[in-house]
Formats: C-alpha cells, structure tokens, sequence
C-alpha cells in the first residue's frame, strides 16, 4: 500500500513482482477498495504491464482484484481505467495466440517430417 501511496512505478512493480504467487490473493483482499482502483489505473496507465515478461503474473494479479473487488469498483471506477485493462488483456490475448498457431503450426511439420522419415526408412529396409 506505501508503495501506491507514493506511486512510485518502479516500487509498485517491485512490490508487485516480489510478492509470492500464493499470496497474491491475500494481499489483494486485505486492500482497500481506493488502492484496488489505483491499483488498477497504474496497471492500465502504465507500460509495465503491457511490456512486462511476467504477463501470467500480472494476469492473476488482475484476476484476483476483479474478483475480490470486481462489483465495488463497477460503479466507481473510471470507463477509461476498465477499457485500459481490456486492452492491455486483448493485446496478451493476440500475442498468444499467434504464439500458440506458431507452434501448432510447427509442431504439424515436425510430425509431418517425422513421418516422411519413418516411410523412407521402411521403404530402405524394404530394398
């Protein structure tokens, strides 16, 4: 919470990062509703989220916030805040799942190659 009170950026994804992924859900129930949303406001705000190679970790923070506080921050909350975070997820969403058609995409060859290999090697057996 002092880490948000000085929004400060590179403490509040220190404090972020260093929490362990089991208490995640604690700390985030024991925060006040007003830290909850400037939680959230940094998360949409900043380029640490968008940019971060831990996006799995934020993506529970998120989860967990939404869940714990998800009906209190409805009505209070900025649009610009909510549509922020929908993009940030969109954007993870996308890159993923190019990732995800790539190796599927590889994994099909190298089954494929695989395969060819496996028919040669009968038909050098069969010579």
């Amino acid at each position: 919470m002092a880490s948000l009170r000085l929004n400060d950026t590179k403490l509040i994804q220190q404090t972020m990062e260093s929490t362990e992924l089991n208490q995640v859900a604690l700390v985030v129930q024991a925060l006040p509703i007003n830290y909850a949303e400037k939680l959230l406001k940094w998360m949409a705000d900043g380029q640490v989220v968008a940019n971060s190679p831990h996006v799995h970790f934020y993506m529970i923070w998120l989860r967990h916030i939404l869940n714990v506080h998800g009906m209190r921050l409805k009505g209070r909350t900025d649009v610009a805040i909510l549509t922020g975070i929908q993009q940030i997820v969109a954007h993870h969403t996308q890159l993923i799942s190019k990732l995800a058609d790539q190796n599927k995409f590889a994994l099909r060859y190298i089954l494929a190659a695989r395969k060819q290999k496996a028919n040669r090697n009968v038909e050098s057996m069969e010579c």
